[in-house]
This record gives C-alpha cells, structure tokens and sequence, in this order.
C-alpha cells in the first residue's frame, strides 16, 4: 500500500518504509518518517561537510597556485638580473687591458663560471616549476 500524507504524526504510526525523491533519484529509507527525517538530516549534514572540505581545498589550492606565481614571477626576475650579468661579465672579456693582468682575468672567469652556474640552476628550477 502506497501512502501520501503531510501528517508527519500518522506517517510514524502507519509506515515502515519511506521513499522519498532526492538528487540521486527515488531513495528507499526503513523505518518510520522519524527515522527517515533523521537519516536525511544525517545525509543533508555529510554533504554539506564534503562541500565544506571541497571549498577549503579549492582554497587551498588557489593559495597555492597564487604563491606558486608570486615564486615564478621572483624567479624570472633572478634569471633577468643574471642574464644581464652574464652580458656584462661577456662584454668585460672584450676589454684587451683585461688580459694584461691574470689575477683580474681569473677572477673576471671565476665570476662568469659562477654567474652561468647559477643562471643554469635556475633555468632548471624554472622549467621544472612550469
């Protein structure tokens, strides 16, 4: 026998099954329309903890990316800097009183080797953050 009241109070005294049309489609619930209040309200509750928890890692992952960028953005701006370096350093080479005193031209070297070192460095820690 199938029943259709609003009485909530007679429902709990006449029904052990309930069937109620939720997103999932038709939902069978044992027991009386206090039960079946009480599970839903379980369900109604779960959900909106899981979305709860869905919003915080959306969040999350949004702080994430934003620092992410904050770093990518820092970084591009040491790989700028040391590319100019690098240029500077390469147009001192051209410099022929340079090369008169070995002292200077090995730490001129030393400085570019460094630079290029570190520039590479970052050139892989860009490429791996993208």
């Amino acid at each position: 026998m199938i029943i259709i009241s609003h009485d909530r109070y007679f429902l709990d005294e006449v029904v052990d099954k309930v069937f109620a049309l939720q997103d999932e489609g038709l939902v069978e619930y044992r027991g009386d329309y206090s039960n079946y209040r009480q599970e839903y309200r379980k369900l109604i509750a779960s959900k909106k903890e899981e979305k709860k928890r869905e919003r915080e890692s959306v969040a999350k992952v949004k702080k994430q990316t934003a620092k992410k960028q904050v770093d990518l953005e820092e970084l591009e701006s040491k790989i700028i800097s040391l590319e100019e370096k690098v240029e500077r350093l390469e147009k001192e080479f051209n410099n022929e009183e340079l090369y008169d005193n070995v002292d200077d031209l090995n730490d001129l070297t030393g400085e570019y080797e460094e630079t290029k070192e570190k520039l590479n460095q970052y050139y892989n820690i860009w490429e791996e953050s993208i």
